[in-house]
């Protein structure tokens, strides 16, 4: 074989980079709340540590720019104090998601038959977030505070449910993955989450703790039928294929 196979072969590998971007996930901040119900407000309020007051500021804004002034002021405090901390998980976080990266791209598009979308993602260090998956661009949040080995499955959960929303579009069509995203997001997390736990060779990469599948998505108790049913249904799939149309066939029943 001549040089420019392996140069090929080399070029097809997935890249995965851990970073910094403060600007990123301080517009997160202001991203949660203005999606999010309005019942949930205290509980972001609080596990974001921001004031109450300026809490209601921000959910108020009808746009980032409205309250970037106060997220930037709150979150540049807390970078400056946390900096060791970003660095440092920045590091561990790569080495331990190395010893991984190529497999888990392999095996994704042997499964789904789908090639990435990117041959580059990147992790975004949040100090806030627990995680967020992109249904448009390269780049997820990540928590900057769990322990090093213990992260890959919730990293490659981002990672993986940003490539599913590109399946979805593709397969199903943006415009309808959009009218009804609320069903899309829930059938993105839990194809997602069996995926990486009960494929058996994905389920082998992640510690004992974060194996398998019944352990997760528990609290989503709004989605507790689909789970059910798409967790049969990915079990006894012939092809990834035939789950989409099992997905699809379950959505124009609820419509």
């Amino acid at each position: 074989m001549n040089k420019n196979f392996f140069a090929m072969f080399i070029q097809k590998k997935i890249r995965t980079t851990f970073v910094i971007n403060k600007d990123y996930d301080a517009f997160q901040i202001w991203a949660s709340f203005h999606f999010a119900h309005e019942d949930s407000f205290l509980s972001l309020n609080n596990s974001f540590g921001l004031d109450k007051s300026i809490g209601m500021q921000i959910r108020r804004s009808k746009d980032y720019k409205d309250c970037a002034y106060l997220i930037d002021n709150f979150v540049s405090e807390k970078y400056k104090k946390n900096e060791h901390l970003l660095e440092q998980a920045v590091e561990s976080y790569s080495i331990e998601w190395q010893k991984v990266n190529d497999i888990f791209y392999d095996l994704v598009v042997d499964i789904t038959g789908y090639d990435w979308e990117f041959q580059e993602y990147e992790v975004i260090m949040s100090l806030f977030h627990t995680g967020i998956s992109n249904r448009n661009a390269n780049y997820v949040l990540r928590s900057a505070y769990e322990d090093a080995k213990g992260q890959t499955r919730i990293t490659a959960h981002e990672i993986l449910m940003t490539q599913i929303w590109y399946i979805f579009g593709k397969v199903f069509g943006k415009k309808s993955v959009s009218r009804n995203e609320d069903f899309f997001w829930s059938a993105n997390e839990i194809t997602t989450t069996a995926m990486l736990g009960l494929e058996s060779k994905l389920d082998a990469l992640w510690p004992d703790n974060q194996k398998g599948f019944d352990n997760f998505l528990l609290n989503y108790s709004n989605m507790s039928e689909l789970r059910d049913a798409f967790e049969k249904a990915y079990i006894n799939k012939q092809s990834f294929g035939g789950y989409l149309k099992y997905i699809e066939s379950f959505l124009r029943r609820k419509i």
